[in-house]
């Protein structure tokens, strides 16, 4: 079954540019629950209607700029880890 998963680095770049570093913030300004926001940007839950329409009104974005629709739970957890091995924040910690 199809679902969303969030490009996080895409989103943190959007985060910094508000100023908006700490999750309470972030939920703050999305008017979503700050469990909610943290469970999406770990990955254990995608993204529902309202944290993408949040997003879409709090952000300068597209749809596509910050989601993407991935086939199957297994191709959803590939494109996580796809996110952790790209991301810098994973390099700095390994180094």
């Amino acid at each position: 079954m199809p679902t969303l998963t969030i490009d996080t680095d895409r989103f943190d770049s959007l985060r910094a540019e508000q100023g908006l570093d700490l999750d309470k913030d972030l939920a703050a300004t999305l008017g979503i629950n700050k469990s909610t926001v943290s469970r999406v940007l770990d990955g254990s839950s995608a993204p529902g209607p309202g944290f993408i329409a949040a997003t879409l009104q709090a952000f300068p974005v597209k749809f596509e700029d910050v989601f993407t629709i991935v086939e199957s739970r297994e191709a959803r957890v590939k494109a996580i880890r796809e996110q952790v091995r790209r991301s810098p924040h994973v390099e700095a910690v390994a180094a």
